[in-house]
């Protein structure tokens, strides 16, 4: 079906509003993914300062640290669950206390093997290390973490990954609206074709790939396609019913659906 000829609306004659790339990174199912991208971004960033910590102190205990012998207090274990509750570790834990260089006593805990824990009772003396100029800052000796922080540095890279493709994917769909609404024109088109979209989900449900048709001042007639999220929206798109379209007049290859609530970005331009 052929999109009939009608008045178009240039935008640049209204203003649009500050920080629209971000206003539509927040919009409709949009803002869910964006705010996952964040969330994962916080996590990445999370990640790298521990790991940053657990790294410096590990090189303070290999340049500082010194060794002494401790006599153990107690002994205990406790359990830890996988995220997805299937499995579980047993983690075994000594207490002990130990005299620092200068004769003053100070009590520490750390897990060891199991073979140390079972040959371990209250009264065996074990050997722990610590940082002389921290003594509270001590553990068993040989229970280096730095075959951990190899595992510890896969968080942060794998959760830094996914908030950096989140939010690409997002931004640059923001971007490409927010041109369009900022240098775009205005003007009707029929909606031709709606289909689910079965491979994408966004809270449990499925977006729409909708065909529409728009004719340029010159009499051209486009056909062209848009991923609708909102769903509300989507319902009112019915075949054959005019639709609000909005192109580059420089490139209309470049176009979208005109979502109605995208008229709260724009104000007045003062004369």
């Amino acid at each position: 079906m052929a999109a009939p000829a009608v008045k178009e609306l240039d935008l640049t004659t209204l203003r649009p509003k500050s920080y629209l790339r971000l206003r539509l990174m927040f919009e409709g199912a949009w803002k869910v993914l964006t705010l996952v991208g964040l969330g994962f971004g916080l996590a990445a960033i999370g990640g790298t300062i521990l790991l940053a910590v657990l790294i410096a102190e590990e090189q303070r205990f290999e340049r500082q640290g010194v060794k002494a012998t401790a006599t153990v207090t107690d002994k205990d274990t406790y359990r830890t669950r996988s995220d997805d509750h299937h499995t579980s570790t047993t983690h075994y834990r000594v207490y002990y206390r130990f005299k620092d260089a200068a004769g003053a006593s100070h009590d520490g805990q750390g897990e060891v093997p199991r073979s140390c824990w079972e040959a371990t009772q209250p009264g065996s003396r074990i050997e722990i290390e610590y940082i002389p100029s921290r003594p509270s800052r001590n553990r068993p000796a040989g229970t280096s973490r730095r075959g951990l922080l190899w595992a510890i540095v896969l968080v942060p890279a794998i959760f830094g990954s996914v908030a950096v493709v989140l939010l690409v994917i997002v931004g640059r769909r923001a971007a490409r609206n927010a041109t369009l609404l900022s240098r775009g024109t205005l003007t009707r088109g029929v909606v031709e074709e709606k289909a689910e979209d079965t491979h994408i989900t966004i809270n449990d449900r499925h977006p729409f790939r909708v065909t529409y048709t728009f004719a340029l001042p010159d009499g051209e007639v486009r056909t062209a396609r848009d991923l609708v999220t909102d769903l509300a929206f989507a319902a009112k798109l019915i075949p054959g019913d005019p639709v609000g379209v909005v192109y580059l007049p420089a490139d209309p290859a470049r176009s979208a659906l005109f979502r109605d609530r995208w008229m709260k970005y724009f104000q007045a331009r003062r004369p």
